[in-house]
């Protein structure tokens, strides 16, 4: 793809993006530094006129003597279709005699089920004769920054077809006027936000491990094992653990 391919690049970009949870939509100045910067390279997967998936890499050096040793890097890699993803990976594929290994930054979890060899060349054993696949890093962090006005915004979603009324208590070492109380009453998923009241369960939780939660980063149940919220009354983790659960994790793969 050439700089006058860039509408069709951002109309599959944008379509994925609205899509999946936690993606940005890619601003104009992100677009075109794909193209601006020399070393980069852009292929795509097109059917009927329509780009369905794309890849943006770059090579890198692997000796100062051996011109010929490179790993290819794949910096963006964007698919919205099983065929784009395999479309693709022909490509990659065809470069296995022209490239040592390739790099692929990626935020699938799962992405070693889609590899006929999932160890990262280190030859590393894990114990106990677990392979090294990838090297894993936590970047991004959500805040909530009004915990309150948060769950009002969600008032239109469902939340997983639970019936239960929970006080939630909320500290906040940065922002003091987050630290909130109030009782959450949810019937058949539909839930609304009261000041006072009766309650079932109170949820204490730090604003840090409530903005994962809410995102879908990490359950009550792992958070509750991990000492990192408390619940007045174990018998209603399961309907807290349905209550607070995402489908899908966050992806995002804008550079802050």
């Amino acid at each position: 793809m050439k700089v006058e391919d860039q509408q069709q690049l951002i109309d599959c970009y944008h379509r994925v993006a609205a899509k999946k949870h936690g993606m940005f939509l890619k601003t104009k100045s992100e677009l075109s530094s794909i193209f601006k910067n020399a070393e980069n390279y852009v292929i795509a997967m097109e059917q009927e006129g329509t780009v369905q998936g794309y890849i943006v890499f770059s090579f890198k050096k692997q000796s100062e003597s051996n011109f010929m040793l490179n790993n290819l890097v794949i910096k963006e890699w964007i698919y919205e279709t099983p065929q784009a993803l395999l479309e693709l990976s022909t490509f990659l594929n065809s470069q296995a005699d022209q490239v040592n290994r390739i790099e692929w930054n990626t935020q699938e979890e799962n992405a070693h089920f889609f590899l006929g060899d999932i160890r990262n060349g280190t030859n590393h054993l894990i114990p106990s004769v677990y392979h090294a696949s990838a090297v894993s890093g936590v970047g991004l962090m959500y805040r909530i920054m009004n915990v309150k006005g948060f769950f009002e915004e969600l008032m239109i979603r469902n939340f997983n077809g639970v019936t239960l009324t929970f006080k939630l208590t909320v500290s906040d070492s940065l922002l003091v006027e987050n630290n909130q109380q109030f009782i959450i009453e949810a019937v058949n998923g539909a839930i609304k936000i009261l000041d006072s009241g009766s309650y079932e369960v109170e949820v204490t939780i730090d604003i840090a491990e409530l903005s994962s939660l809410v995102m879908g980063v990490v359950t009550v149940q792992e958070l509750f094992m991990l000492s990192l919220i408390r619940v007045s009354h174990e018998q209603y983790l399961q309907a807290l653990q349905q209550f607070f659960f995402v489908i899908e994790k966050p992806t995002c793969i804008t550079a802050f």
